[in-house]
């Protein structure tokens, strides 16, 4: 496993996370590992980077959502240090 930080935005419009992962992967260098669609037009994507990345791509994601009217943010969060046991229930993995 890799100890990459584990970085989570959520938002309610694709349209919206794909804008906002445009200016996170400006912001940091940080990996894009997944997308998830979650429901009622919830979607989540996942980053990995080391931690100080994934917070800046964070921060640089909440900016830009909060800045648009065009969606809600549901979540956001980095995880300095995730369990292994996460990349079996999640589509976190970072590709070998």
């Amino acid at each position: 496993m890799s100890k990459k930080a584990l970085g989570v935005i959520e938002v309610s419009s694709i349209g919206v996370l794909i804008q906002a992962m445009d200016v996170m992967l400006k912001a940091a260098a940080i990996d894009f590992v997944n997308y998830e669609k979650i429901g009622s037009g919830q979607v989540a994507a996942y980053i990995r980077a080391d931690v100080g990345a994934c917070e800046t791509a964070i921060k640089a994601g909440l900016a830009f959502v909060n800045e648009t009217a065009k969606a809600r943010l549901v979540t956001a969060f980095v995880i300095p240090e995730p369990d292994e046991k996460l990349e079996r229930c999640f589509p976190i993995k970072m590709d070998s």
